[in-house]
């Protein structure tokens, strides 16, 4: 039975990485077509501007009606190429990923139900050992809430404890000035 569970995850691992190459040969395509575009994009335009550079200057050409006439369709030319390249190994891809997780589902569920099946006594037992498990951090948390309170609670009876003293220490203080002051009115002192 192991060994079934064995093959179906092998399976998966298997169609996983058939996933990723396929990937990776789809990012290749991706930066071939990127590649050719900008190539596109600096030669052939680049020399066809430059082109027109010189014929504008020999002419007297319009700049406007050669960019507006020549130069966009070109370039909405290649940009619907791009798009629909694009879209294909979107579509591609797309498709090949929901049908790698189709399978891949597919493999986990047959594999965790093989495994329920196989270990339900297990699975039972951990079920209870978990339950009782819940209980007990149940009541572990019951004593850290208290604990909490009885620090909170001792911590604010402290605090009052220093504010009487700081003005029991202030009070005395107070006195033993007023009292100096006063002293000090007598000459023989």
């Amino acid at each position: 039975m192991e060994s079934q569970h064995k093959q179906h995850l092998d399976d998966a691992v298997t169609k996983g990485k058939q996933f990723a190459d396929r990937a990776v040969n789809i990012e290749h395509e991706l930066t071939s077509l990127v590649h050719d575009v900008r190539g596109f994009v600096h030669d052939e335009i680049g020399n066809f501007l430059r082109d027109l550079g010189k014929s504008f200057d020999e002419h007297g050409i319009s700049l406007e009606h050669l960019v507006t006439d020549q130069l966009i369709p070109q370039i909405d030319e290649h940009t619907q190429q791009t798009a629909s390249k694009l879209q294909e190994f979107h579509s591609h891809f797309e498709e090949q990923g929901n049908t790698l997780a189709e399978t891949a589902k597919s493999h986990a569920t047959d594999a965790v139900q093989k495994c329920t099946d196989d270990h339900h006594e297990t699975l039972d037992t951990l079920h209870d050992a978990a339950q009782e498990l819940t209980g007990t951090l149940g009541q572990l948390s019951s004593f850290v809430d208290q604990g909490t309170n009885i620090i909170h609670e001792s911590k604010e009876a402290m605090h009052e404890g220093v504010d009487t003293t700081s003005t029991g220490i202030n009070l005395a203080i107070g006195i033993v000035k007023d009292l100096k002051e006063f002293f000090s009115h007598f000459s023989f002192i």
